[in-house]
C-alpha cells in the first residue's frame, strides 16, 4: 500500500531525463492536502496501479498543455496503467490529472475499473489525441493505441461528474485512427459526459469491436464524423448495450461485409442527429446481416439523417432467433437532414418494430418514408402531420393503434 499523508511525493526531479517506473500492488491513498506529482524533467514515466486509488488531495501527472505533446523543459509526464484480474475503483475527491491512462485488466471485459468523481473538474486527461507527435516506443502500431485513453482489456466504467470532451481525432498510426474498444474490452458510460471530438472530420467517431454500454449520462459523436462503426469482427461481434442515458451520433454503420453487431436496448435515447462523413457504406441505422442481433424492449431510436446506399435509412436483416422486440420506438423525422439528394427514406427490415412514428421536422426539402419489403408494427404506427408513408405495394401489419394525421400511400397490396 501507498499512503501520502502530508506534503508532496514527486516522481523524478525537475532536471533529469531518465524514465522511472513505479508499481503499486495495494491501495493507494492521497490524503487531503497531500500531493502525488511528477517533476518537470523531460521524461515520460510509468505508474502501474493494481488495486484501488483514493485521491482526497491532488494527483498531477501532467506538466504539458492539455492534448499537446510534452517535450523540452518543464514537461515531465506519467503514463498510468490499471491492471489486475479483479474489480477496482479510482475515486477522485480531488483534482486527478493524468497524462495518459491505460486499462489492461485480465484478458476479457470481466474485471471493472470504476471511476468516481465528486466534481466535474476532478478527472482530466492531458495526453495526445491527434497528429503524429510524441509516439512512445511502447505504443502499439494503431492510432487508437496512441491516444490519451486506451482500454485494452477489462471494463472502464465512468460515473457521474466526469467529462471527457475529446477522445480521439485522427491519431497517426495504422488503422484504426480513432477511439476504439477492442473485442476484449468494454466502455461503460454510467453518468459521465463523453464525446469523441468537439468538431467534425475524419477518424473522429468511434470504432466498436468490443462493448459500448450506456446506462446514464451521454456518449456523443459530432456531426460530419463516422459515428459508431463496426467492421472486420465476424468472429467476435461487437455489442451495444443501452439501458439509459443518451447517445448522439451520425449513424450506426457497418463498414464492410465482415462487420457484426448485437444491438440491445431496454431504455435510453439513441439519437442520429447529423450527417456523417461516410454516407456510402451502409444504411444510417444498419444491422444488415442475418447473424446480427437486435433486442429492444424500451427506449427511443430517433433518426434525423440519411445515407446514400441502396437502403439508405433502416436496414435490419437479422434472422429469426436473433431478434426480440417487445417495446421501444423508432421515430423518423421527415424530411431528414440530407433529404435534398435522397427524397425517399427507405426501410428494409425482417425485424418487426414495436412502435413507429413519423414526425415532421424543420429541415428543408421533402421526403417520403418508403418500404422496401413487408413490415410488421407490433404496437402503434403514428403518421404525423405533413409526413408521408409509401408502402409501395408491401404488406404493412399494425398490431396496435393507427394514429393517422396525414398521408399513407399503398399500391396493390394491403394494410391490416
Amino acid at each position: 500500500n501507498l499512503t501520502i499523508k502530508k506534503g508532496v511525493l514527486r516522481i523524478n526531479n525537475n532536471a533529469a531525463a531518465t524514465s522511472r517506473n513505479l508499481l503499486i500492488k495495494g491501495l493507494t491513498t492521497v490524503d487531503l492536502g497531500a500531493k502525488f506529482t511528477v517533476g518537470t524533467g523531460d521524461a515520460t514515466h510509468n505508474v502501474e496501479f493494481q488495486s484501488d486509488v483514493i485521491n482526497n488531495g491532488t494527483i498531477d501527472f501532467a506538466n504539458n498543455t492539455q492534448y499537446a505533446c510534452p517535450g523540452g523543459a518543464n514537461t515531465g509526464v506519467v503514463k498510468v496503467t490499471f491492471t489486475g484480474a479483479k474489480n477496482n475503483t479510482l475515486t477522485c475527491n480531488g483534482p486527478t490529472d493524468f497524462y495518459r491512462m491505460f486499462v489492461d485488466k485480465g484478458t476479457d471485459a470481466t474485471y471493472i475499473l470504476s471511476v468516481l468523481s465528486t466534481n466535474t473538474s476532478y478527472f482530466r486527461l492531458f495526453g495526445p489525441i491527434s497528429g503524429g507527435g510524441c509516439i512512445d516506443p511502447s505504443d502499439g502500431p494503431e492510432g487508437w493505441e496512441r491516444l490519451a485513453l486506451v482500454v485494452y482489456n477489462g471494463t472502464l466504467k465512468l460515473g457521474s461528474n466526469i467529462i471527457i470532451p475529446r477522445l480521439g481525432e485522427n491519431r497517426a498510426g495504422t488503422v484504426c485512427n480513432e477511439f476504439s474498444i477492442p473485442a476484449t474490452a468494454r466502455l461503460w458510460i454510467n453518468g459521465a459526459t463523453v464525446a469523441t471530438s468537439n468538431a467534425g472530420g475524419g477518424w473522429r467517431g468511434f470504432t466498436l469491436y468490443g462493448t459500448l454500454q450506456v446506462s446514464a449520462g451521454s456518449f456523443t459523436n459530432p456531426g460530419n464524423t463516422g459515428g459508431i462503426t463496426y467492421y472486420g469482427n465476424v468472429a467476435t461481434p461487437g455489442r451495444l448495450i443501452f439501458t439509459g442515458g443518451n447517445i448522439y451520433t451520425t449513424q450506426l454503420k457497418r463498414a464492410d461485409a465482415n462487420g457484426r453487431l448485437a444491438y440491445i436496448q431496454t431504455g435510453g435515447n439513441f439519437y442520429i442527429t447529423a450527417l456523417s462523413d461516410s454516407r456510402g457504406s451502409s444504411a444510417v441505422f444498419a444491422l444488415p446481416d442475418a447473424e446480427d442481433v437486435f433486442e429492444v424492449s424500451g427506449g427511443l431510436i430517433q433518426i434525423n439523417a440519411i445515407n446514400t446506399t441502396a437502403t439508405n435509412g433502416i436496414h435490419l436483416l437479422c434472422q429469426e432467433g436473433n431478434y426480440n422486440v417487445t417495446g421501444g420506438t423508432f421515430e423518423i423525422l421527415l424530411p431528414t437532414l440530407g433529404a435534398a439528394g435522397q427524397p425517399e427514406f427507405e426501410i428494409n427490415s425482417t425485424v418487426p418494430f414495436y412502435n413507429l412514428s413519423l414526425t415532421e421536422s424543420a429541415n428543408p426539402s421533402s421526403q417520403t418514408l418508403l418500404l422496401q419489403d413487408d413490415l410488421t408494427i407490433l404496437n402503434d404506427l403514428t403518421i404525423g402531420a405533413n409526413t408521408v408513408l409509401d408502402a409501395d405495394g408491401k404488406i404493412l401489419e399494425i398490431g396496435g393503434d393507427f394514429i393517422f394525421e396525414d398521408y399513407i400511400r399503398n399500391r396493390r397490396k394491403r394494410v391490416h
